[in-house]
């Protein structure tokens, strides 16, 4: 499974946390796919965290090509009893995560339906 330490290191990273059954989520969605369009020339990481479960997991490979995302999406199938929801304290989605180029959170809950409101 891919993790952090598999990124570039020094770089930035924008943490997407999702499921595919999340109607927020899918608003949310081209947001994203925007800022990773833009910010990922810049040096900034994207990565996916999807926490769809075994009966949702199916429905990732076209969620993912639906919303055009080109960055790397990970995720163990466990939904919220998934190691990453417990060790990250994520208890609502979608999540954005901004980590700075140390690791360090920098925000915990970015959010909205355009760039702009990110």
């Amino acid at each position: 499974m891919l993790s952090l330490a598999d990124l570039k290191p020094g770089a930035p990273v924008l943490i997407d946390v999702f499921a595919t059954w999340c109607k927020p989520c899918a608003q949310m969605a081209p947001a994203v796919t925007a800022l990773a369009a833009r910010w990922q020339p810049r040096g900034v990481e994207v990565l996916g965290v999807s926490l769809d479960t075994p009966d949702t997991i199916g429905a990732l490979p076209a969620w993912i090509a639906s919303h055009g995302i080109n960055y790397p999406i990970v995720g163990d199938g466990l939904g919220w009893d998934s190691e990453f929801a417990a060790a990250w304290h994520i208890d609502s989605i979608p999540r954005l995560i901004l980590l700075d180029g140390a690791g360090v959170i920098v925000s915990a809950d970015l959010g909205g339906a355009t760039i702009e409101e990110v």
